[in-house]
């Protein structure tokens, strides 16, 4: 094929293609595209170009050419180059293709240009052994985190105080709640203590409404406990609508039953509660005594091995938060020497994954009733979520390229086969018997997972890490349950 081609890189890991077509080649495309367009129109096949063109037009011929030299060249082209391109390749910005149309002809070679994104490559712009970050210590950490401490040094570097806030909580969740006096008139529902409660429940209409009650048994006015303990327990909305009202108020709680309800007529529909406040209960906790510790916490059997078990949990919490502390400003400090272009291709196919995910994960989780569905899956819903989604895509993409870049140093290879296998083999009993749909895609993304981990490593081991301490608050309704 007689074509001439040059390249030059163009920002955002594009690339500008020129290309130019000898005139026989474009002749000879001129010649095909009429044949076409005369078997197409009826016209005998032995009908010369002229003809076809008097008969059909110049534009219909000149269009129907330069697409077959388009499509034939491009990918010839890009070959000649070792090109692979990202998504779809397209006339590059300064080519108008009504006016490439025009000004093509069977007697003139035909010049123009393509854009293409293709996968970009990062370089580092300084060290990346020895990254200097400031990691935030959370709240509460025990502060070891040298690697080669001991699981009984990092549990001696837990504070008495962080053991006994624990026993604290571990009660709060064992906790009886019984009545006050009068049940509590006068006074509102605060969190931390408790509630006797009536529901009445109502399928919610699209507008918000109230619609018909729900079926039998399901919020018929029966008085119902609530320990009033924000975002735990199976709830929340209940929780939210009860406190602060006085008794004899009645709140409004929103839900929507997941697809996993027992009732199967309930599944996936969208209810509102009415909540009246009964009366009010206070938490009684149980007594710190062996028989707590062995009730919560088997095997421990007395106090001692209670606290000393929550001790060593409390230090593996803690080494997890500080490491992945570490991690969160190790990244930041590997984007900042890393220099890549990434394409809006890529971008693009992240948020729509993403998208998709979010989808599929309401959809599964029953958060949106079907009705309401359609309305989820629009041009207009998906573009508000790109906003919001597409520099964060853009930030993953940029550190798994920085990533590449640390692995392309370092000489590391890729994971064993059979570390890779067994990975697959968990991901598969995690299934419970269901099929694998993409093993392939799955079997990728756990190697781009260890691969992670790898390079990860390298980065954590050498880093040089000064710590400040976060922000201590104090977890809300504490005050009501000491």
């Amino acid at each position: 094929m007689a074509l001439t081609v040059t390249s030059k890189p163009l920002p955002a890991s594009a690339v500008q293609v020129d290309i130019c077509v000898s005139t026989d080649e474009v002749a000879a495309a001129f010649e095909a595209a009429a044949n076409e367009l005369a078997t197409e129109s009826g016209l005998p096949p032995t009908t010369t170009v002229d003809a076809v063109t008097a008969a059909v037009g110049a534009a219909a011929v000149a269009s129907a050419a330069v697409g077959r030299v388009v499509d034939t060249v491009v990918p010839a082209a890009l070959a000649e180059l070792s090109l692979t391109p990202l998504g779809q390749v397209r006339l590059a910005d300064h080519v108008d293709a009504t006016a490439l149309v025009a000004a093509a002809s069977p007697s003139t070679p035909l010049c123009f240009a393509v854009a293409l994104d293709v996968w970009p490559v990062a370089t580092l712009t300084g060290p990346h052994r020895g990254l200097a970050v400031t990691a935030v210590r959370p709240p509460g950490s025990t502060a070891v985190t040298a690697a080669s401490t001991t699981t009984s040094e990092a549990a001696a570097a837990v504070t008495d105080a962080a053991v006994e806030a624990a026993l604290l909580r571990l009660r709060t969740a064992e906790a009886t709640y019984v009545p006050i006096a009068d049940g509590g008139a006068g006074r509102v529902a605060v969190a931390g203590g408790g509630a006797v409660v009536s529901l009445a429940g109502y399928v919610r209409q699209p507008d918000g409404s109230r619609g018909e009650p729900l079926p039998d048994g399901i919020g018929d006015g029966e008085p119902v406990e609530l320990p009033l303990t924000p975002g735990r327990g199976p709830m929340p909305a209940f929780v939210d609508a009860v406190i602060g009202l006085a008794v004899g108020e009645t709140g409004t709680a929103e839900v929507v039953f997941p697809p996993t309800a027992g009732r199967v007529e309930l599944r996936g529909v969208p209810a509102i509660f009415e909540v009246t406040l009964l009366s009010i209960t206070e938490a009684v906790l149980p007594p710190l005594d062996d028989a707590f510790a062995a009730a919560v916490a088997p095997p421990a059997k007395t106090m001692a091995d209670l606290r000393a078990s929550l001790r060593e949990t409390l230090a593996a919490e803690a080494a997890a938060a500080d490491a992945e502390a570490v991690a969160s400003a190790v990244e930041d400090a590997l984007l900042a020497i890393t220099s890549v272009d990434v394409p809006a291709t890529l971008i693009e196919e992240g948020v729509r994954r993403r998208y998709e995910r979010l989808l599929t994960s309401l959809k599964a989780q029953g958060v949106v009733p079907p009705a309401e569905w359609a309305a989820m899956v629009t041009p207009d819903r998906y573009e508000a979520y790109k906003a919001t989604a597409a520099d964060g895509v853009a930030r993953g993409l940029a550190l798994n390229f920085g990533l590449a870049a640390v692995a392309a140093a370092e000489g590391l290879s890729p994971p064993p086969a059979a570390e890779v296998d067994d990975q697959v083999e968990l991901a598969r009993l995690a299934l419970k018997g269901e099929p694998m749909e993409d093993e392939p895609a799955v079997r990728d993304r756990i190697v781009a997972h260890l691969e992670r981990q790898a390079v990860m490593a390298v980065l954590m081991e050498s880093a040089v890490v000064s710590w400040v301490d976060g922000e201590v608050g104090i977890p809300e309704g504490t005050e009501a349950a000491l």
